[in-house]
């Protein structure tokens, strides 16, 4: 199954709207529509709010060590939107520096300046090309039920793209729960337990 592209996701939103697809989604082509403009920004919406929502299995890592540079100081990755740290003795969240720059911010002694590694879980967001195919099916309903709301305003489509949306939904969060069982049952003690009461 080939991996749905943004501007396959753009077009489908497009054609939900009755418009005509496009070849391209760079502004510097001097050729991109309005609609164009708002359906992928629709669908980084709905990606972003999509990944911000919960920590899902392809999104967040647990027990992630980040270590200090030589000024102690802790950048955090471009794409992690949330950190915590994963004992609760560790109170750190992201910050901007005086400079601009995202860092880790140590609660309890309020400064910028850490001594040794922090273990720590950490949320992601990523592109919508970088989703898994079951987020991007969801992104795309989410996005589209928005998108045509705004354009056309139609009830009845809008309904039938809440029922989709949901749908979606739907299938993420059974897609969520078999990786969520798959990686319990990876648990010697979780597993041992399971086969001891057959």
């Amino acid at each position: 199954m080939n991996a749905l592209t943004k501007l396959a996701a753009v077009n489908l939103l497009l054609q939900s709207i009755g418009e005509a697809p496009t070849n391209s989604l760079l502004t510097n082509s001097g050729s991109i529509t309005a609609e164009v403009s708002q359906a992928s920004t629709e669908l980084d919406t709905a990606a972003r709010s999509l990944q911000l929502s919960r920590n899902w299995p392809w999104n967040y890592d647990t027990k992630v060590t980040l270590n200090p540079d030589v000024d102690g100081v802790i950048t955090i990755p471009a794409n992690a939107a949330k950190i915590d740290g994963h004992e609760p003795c560790t109170d750190v969240v992201i910050r901007a520096r005086p400079n601009g720059q995202m860092a880790l911010w140590n609660r309890t002694d309020r400064s910028w300046t850490f001594t040794a590694p922090v273990v720590v879980d950490v949320t992601y967001t990523y592109d919508f090309d970088q989703l898994p195919e079951i987020a991007k099916e969801y992104v795309v309903r989410a996005a589209s039920r928005r998108f045509q709301a705004k354009e056309l305003g139609d009830q009845a489509d809008d309904q039938f793209n809440d029922l989709e949306e949901k749908r979606a939904w739907f299938a993420l969060l059974k897609d969520e729960a078999a990786s969520s069982d798959a990686n319990l049952f990876r648990n010697p003690y979780v597993s041992r337990m399971a086969w001891h009461r057959r």
